[in-house]
């Protein structure tokens, strides 16, 4: 069975290495962490990604941008897959469905009294 294109735009094909950093939050913890990709598809909704480091759905990238023009600056993960050990992963640049069931991540923020 073939998937169905869902895009509404054309992606180009790219590759582009890039170094990306993630936040990841754990029982209250956050830990940043920095990994290696590779851009192998942008469109003007999102850029697809490879990467040995699994990206979570719901979670924001920011890509460590080394002065390349045209290098997307974040991505909010939609979807990752694994195939053959490395993550591919769909990023989008608008957070216009980030309402409930969105799957969009923010962590827990506890606010103390001042």
């Amino acid at each position: 069975m073939e998937m169905q294109e869902r895009r509404r735009t054309q992606r180009e094909k790219v590759s582009i290495e890039i170094q990306f950093a993630v936040t990841e939050f754990e029982r209250g913890t956050a830990t940043r962490l920095v990994a290696k990709g590779r851009i192998v598809d942008m469109s003007p909704g999102g850029f697809g990604l490879e990467s040995e480091h699994p990206p979570q759905k719901g979670y924001v990238i920011t890509v460590i941008n080394d002065g390349r023009e045209g290098t997307p600056p974040y991505g909010w993960v939609k979807w990752t897959e694994r195939k053959d050990g490395i993550f591919r992963a769909g990023l989008g640049y608008s957070f216009r469905d980030s309402g409930p069931g969105s799957g969009l991540q923010f962590p827990d923020i506890q606010r103390g009294s001042c």
